[in-house]
């Protein structure tokens, strides 16, 4: 199979690391084209996927030439999903929508081109918005991975779970988070958590000190007040163990 596989900046930046093991497992029997919507510097932890990836800036001659092409071949269709960005539920958003626009007829000539089976984005923002665009241009269908600020932010979630063939949330959190957000409870809206590789051997030997990892952005809605506290009670019995955030 054929995929198409966009990100916000992966592999190029410093986020997104959590997406390269499930990258590197779609490669075992498929042919994956990773395509970053807003690619900076090469980015340490994604320079395996470096190979398997489609680089270009979000305005570049490139986006441009084939976003025209495009445009004159299909100007009917371009401005009628056009004016669905429109639609947004803010004018923040939909000039966000627009600026990815020309991007997004892009990806429609390369997926006709590249002869793409399939394309799947992560996060419900710009980078579905070029996703359901490009699909509904080329034909391809299309799909999504939602986490939970783009859920927040509504970019027209309604209209892009009707228009995916598959709509995944990692937690069960965020699928309840989708449907209060007009999403509807269908077979298509699936929970699968993102997954990472285990080792084959894993060492049981405790360290010294004991170290704990909270692997997690210091957000508020993440909790570590409650794991503070609980650290607290923990120190009291073992002052030797380390916290890593």
């Amino acid at each position: 199979m054929r995929i198409i596989y966009i990100t916000g900046c992966l592999p190029y930046g410093p986020a997104e690391a959590f997406l390269v093991d499930e990258i590197r497992e779609m490669l075992r029997g498929n042919q994956v084209l990773v395509v970053p919507r807003s690619p900076g510097k090469l980015g340490r932890h994604g320079a395996c996927l470096a190979p398997y990836t489609r680089r270009e800036n979000l305005f570049s001659l490139q986006v441009l030439k084939h976003a025209l092409g495009v445009l004159l071949s299909k100007p009917r269709r371009v401005v009628a999903a056009a004016q669905v960005l429109l639609r947004s539920r803010s004018v923040g958003v939909a000039l966000r929508n627009v600026a990815v626009l020309p991007k997004a007829l892009w990806l429609a000539a390369l997926a006709t081109q590249w002869k793409a089976d399939h394309i799947h984005c992560h996060w419900a923002g710009t980078t579905a918005t070029m996703a359901m665009i490009a699909s509904e241009l080329s034909g391809v269908p299309w799909s999504l991975t939602a986490h939970r600020s783009d859920i927040v932010s509504n970019n027209l979630l309604a209209e892009k779970a009707r228009s995916a063939t598959l709509v995944r949330t990692i937690s069960e959190d965020g699928r309840t988070m989708m449907i209060a957000r007009g999403v509807k409870p269908d077979a298509k809206l699936q929970v699968l958590p993102m997954g990472v590789r285990i080792p084959n051997v894993i060492r049981l030997n405790r360290p010294e000190p004991a170290v704990v990892l909270c692997p997690a952005d210091l957000l508020e809605v993440k909790g570590h007040r409650f794991l503070f506290q609980a650290w607290k009670l923990l120190i009291k019995q073992d002052i030797t163990a380390q916290l890593w955030l």
